[in-house]
């Protein structure tokens, strides 16, 4: 894999949407010798399928998988993730939020302690102060979707169909292929989510009913 890039990973639905995302990322700072891609995912079938057919598209040891609706706006990002990866080489993915115990519902928001923080648009403004990391990192079980970085490559679970849960059970798959995953210390959020209240609980339950076939505790 290539340590001087950095891809930028997103399943895309909508362009406008997607073209605020790719503003954003153009306006991060690049430490030098470091480069960026952009690959967007069109038609995926799902999360997990989407992921997979994007990291299989590219050489970057960095991935920053994250929505379409989510904005960096932290300008040093990219500098600020490598910092973290490179304090503990066992350290495989990193996120903005997680949950160091999740709870037999499969469900991370449910755990605790929870750490991370992230500035979010539901059906208002809401700034999700979740918990402060007191060193460079808090290890964690799970993290949350809206962004998840990683130096290394594991499959993503295609059994897991629709588009929730893929973070959960990625961050098992990670803890078992023996790395840590992580929350780093924020001085202030790294993103924007601007997700508004679209889910679909019904089909959110049905892809929680199928983790849960696949996934037992412990972790």
């Amino acid at each position: 894999m290539n340590p001087h890039l950095i891809a930028f990973i997103c399943c895309v639905n909508d362009e406008k949407t997607y073209e605020r995302h790719v503003a954003h990322v153009n306006r991060l700072h690049i430490p030098s010798g470091m480069a960026i891609e952009l690959i967007p995912v069109y038609g995926a079938e799902s999360m997990t399928e989407g992921y997979n057919r994007a990291m299989h598209r590219t050489g970057a040891k960095y991935k920053v998988y994250l929505h379409q609706d989510t904005y960096i706006t932290n300008a040093n990002f990219i500098s600020d993730m490598i910092k973290v990866f490179r304090l503990d080489g066992n350290i495989g993915m990193l996120g903005v939020a997680g949950a160091v115990n999740v709870p037999a519902t499969g469900t991370w928001w449910e755990g605790s302690p929870q750490y991370g923080k992230v500035e979010a648009v539901f059906q208002s403004y809401v700034y999700l102060h979740l918990g402060d990391v007191a060193q460079e990192y808090a290890d964690v079980e799970a993290i949350d979707g809206v962004m998840m970085i990683t130096q290394y490559d594991v499959e993503w679970d295609e059994r897991i169909g629709g588009f929730h849960y893929y973070d959960i059970s990625q961050s098992i798959r990670f803890r078992r292929e023996g790395y840590r995953v992580v929350v780093p210390a924020q001085a202030a959020p790294w993103v924007f989510h601007y997700c508004l209240d679209d889910v679909d609980w019904n089909r959110y339950e049905q892809c929680r009913a199928r983790f849960m076939q696949l996934y037992s505790w412990p972790f």
